[in-house]
C-alpha cells in the first residue's frame, strides 16, 4: 500500500508511476505521519477543518515545488531537514509565505542540484521572520534595490540627530515606512543582510524618491515648528530682566541657552546607505524564495 503523497496528476503523478519517487516521498510520507499524527492523504473529517486545508495549501505547495525538480537531480531528503520543517510548519501554517518557505525547505533537500545552498540552520531561521521580514527579503532577493537611507536633522551650531533609521522603499506594499526598521534589523541580525552608510550607490537618482516621501515631506515641516519652539523660549530668556542672585544662577541660565540654541535645526538630511545581501543571505533566498 502506497501512504506518500497521493499527487497523481502532473510531472509528480509522473514520476511516482515511474517508480523515480517512491523512497524520496516514503521518507517524507514517514515523517509528515509522525509530526501531524496522519497520513499527508488524510480526509478533511479527520483534523479540523482550518488546520486540513492549511495542510492541504501545505501540500499544494510542496507538489509544486517537487514539480519543478529535474528527475536526475532527485535524491532521498535528510530527516535531520525534513523533520524540523514539517514539526515547524504546524505552527506557522496559517502564514502563507512562511509556509511556503518550509515546502521549499522540505522540496530541496530532495534535490541535489540544491545541496551546495541548503543548510540545517534555514529552519530556524525561518522560525524567527514574520510575514513582513519575508515579504521585504523576497523584494531584496528579486528586485535587487540596494538604496536604504537614515533621515537625520543638522543642527546650526553642528551635529546631529537621527529621526528615522533604515527608510526602504523597495517593498511597494508598504506605506507606513516605520514599520520597516524593525523588519530590516531582523534581517541583519539573522546574519541574512549587511547594511552600511559608509559606502553609497553612485547615482543620486537612486536616493532621490526617498525626499519625495510624505514622510521626508512631514520631518522637512516639522523643522520650522521645533524651532519656532526653541527660539519663543530663548526670546522669553533674553528679553525678561533676569537678576542673578548668585554665580550658580547665572551658570545655569547660560547653560540653558547654549543647549537650546545647540537644538536649532538647520536641514533635514538624507544619509546614503547600501543594503546587500550577505552570501548565506543569498543562499537562504536560493532555497526559500
Amino acid at each position: 500500500m502506497v501512504d506518500y503523497l497521493t499527487l497523481g496528476t502532473g510531472a509528480v503523478g509522473g514520476l511516482v508511476s515511474a517508480g523515480l519517487l517512491k523512497a524520496p516521498m516514503e521518507t517524507i510520507s514517514d515523517i509528515w505521519y509522525v509530526v501531524f499524527g496522519h497520513k499527508i492523504s488524510a480526509k478533511a473529517d479527520e483534523v479540523r477543518l482550518t488546520q486540513a486545508i492549511n495542510l492541504q495549501k501545505l501540500k499544494n505547495s510542496l507538489e509544486a515545488e517537487i514539480n519543478k525538480i529535474d528527475e536526475k537531480n532527485l535524491q532521498i531528503p535528510k530527516v535531520s531537514i525534513v523533520g524540523p520543517a514539517l514539526e515547524a510548519s504546524k505552527f506557522y501554517i496559517e502564514e502563507d509565505d512562511i509556509r511556503d518557505m518550509f515546502a521549499k525547505i522540505i522540496s530541496s533537500s530532495m534535490d541535489k542540484s540544491k545541496s551546495p545552498y541548503l543548510h540545517h540552520s534555514f529552519v530556524e531561521i525561518v522560525k524567527m521572520l514574520s510575514p513582513l521580514d519575508a515579504q521585504n527579503l523576497s523584494y531584496i532577493f528579486k528586485n535587487k534595490d540596494r538604496a536604504i537611507v537614515n533621515l537625520k536633522y543638522m543642527f546650526k551650531l553642528g551635529g546631529h540627530r537621527h529621526v528615522r533609521k533604515h527608510i526602504y522603499l523597495g517593498n511597494p506594499e508598504i506605506k507606513d515606512l516605520d514599520s520597516i526598521r524593525p523588519s530590516i534589523e531582523n534581517l541583519i541580525r539573522l546574519k541574512l543582510l549587511d547594511v552600511t552608510y559608509s559606502e553609497w550607490i553612485n547615482d543620486e537618482r537612486q536616493y532621490d524618491k526617498f525626499k519625495e516621501t510624505d514622510l521626508y515631506t512631514n520631518l522637512t515641516q516639522s523643522i520650522s515648528t521645533e524651532n519656532h519652539q526653541l527660539q519663543e523660549i530663548l526670546n522669553v530668556i533674553e528679553t525678561n530682566n533676569i537678576t542673578y542672585h548668585d554665580q550658580s544662577t547665572a551658570l545655569d541660565v547660560d547653560y540653558l541657552k547654549s543647549t537650546l540654541e545647540k537644538g536649532i535645526i538647520e536641514r533635514l538630511e538624507v544619509e546614503k546607505g547600501i543594503l546587500e545581501l550577505t552570501a548565506f543571505g543569498q543562499n537562504f533566498c536560493t532555497i526559500c524564495l
